[in-house]
């Protein structure tokens, strides 16, 4: 029996039960007041308490029921979310990945792991102001809502860095090629705030492994590829080996 089961079970009993001490509280009482009550008079009362009570405290009993499921999606989705981009936080990226499984009628296929991080990001907080960079980082994180596939995983794994997780088949994807698209995109699509134009790029790596890869390391080597690509200039791609 499920634990949504016994719930309901001892939800019905402790309705009962109440129903039950009410009726009797009441018989008590009408009692103590008046000695000449009849029986039929009590029992009609009692069956129309339990009438009125029963379905009262079922209302009571599910909207409290409801009430504590939204906090707790509630609380899981706060726990799962960067508060600014609404991407998920790098906890949830793990555990997201760690609780999907390949369709056991497909072959594994290729994964792609991408590391994007903001060119020069702090001078957008030193020179305009952190609100700025606020703005910047909601402003990418929703270039990328718009550019990737639905089954893409993302997620803002620190302070400007972004972690993308594709899976797909052999031969119907080229990394590289989006890679450049999405550094395109972006640089192609400045930040307008306040009358201003702020140009944004990225620097990306990537690391091409499989299901059987550890998201770990395939997000370390992506990482490590990305500092190439700062290295190299910004603003572009490096592919780890």
């Amino acid at each position: 029996m499920g634990n949504r089961a016994k719930q309901t079970i001892l939800r019905g009993f402790g309705i009962t039960l109440l129903s039950v001490c009410l009726s009797a509280g009441f018989t008590s009482l009408w009692y103590e007041i008046d000695a000449n009550v009849t029986r039929g008079d009590i029992l009609l009362v009692a069956t129309l308490i339990r009438m009125i009570c029963a379905p009262l405290c079922t209302y009571i009993g599910m909207k409290s029921r409801l009430k504590m499921e939204a906090l707790a999606l509630e609380n899981a989705r706060i726990a799962n979310t960067d508060a600014l981009t609404g991407l998920f936080n790098r906890r949830a990226f793990f555990d997201k990945i760690e609780a999907l499984s390949p369709p056991s009628n497909e072959p594994l296929g290729p994964v792609t792991y991408f590391v994007c991080d903001i060119d020069h990001f702090k001078h957008f907080n030193d020179q305009h102001g952190h609100a700025t960079g606020d703005a910047v980082l909601t402003h990418v994180a929703s270039l990328f809502r718009g550019a990737l596939p639905q089954r893409a995983l993302i997620a803002r794994i620190g302070g400007e860095e972004f972690a993308i997780r594709l899976t797909h088949r052999s031969g119907q994807f080229d990394a590289n090629v989006f890679a450049n698209r999405l550094i395109d995109r972006v640089a192609s699509e400045p930040l307008i705030l306040e009358g201003h134009c702020h140009s944004v790029t990225l620097s990306v790596g990537l690391f091409v492994g499989d299901q059987h890869t550890p998201p770990a390391q395939a997000l370390k080597a992506a990482d490590q590829a990305m500092y190439a690509a700062k290295a190299n200039g910004r603003n572009q791609f490096v592919q780890a080996a």
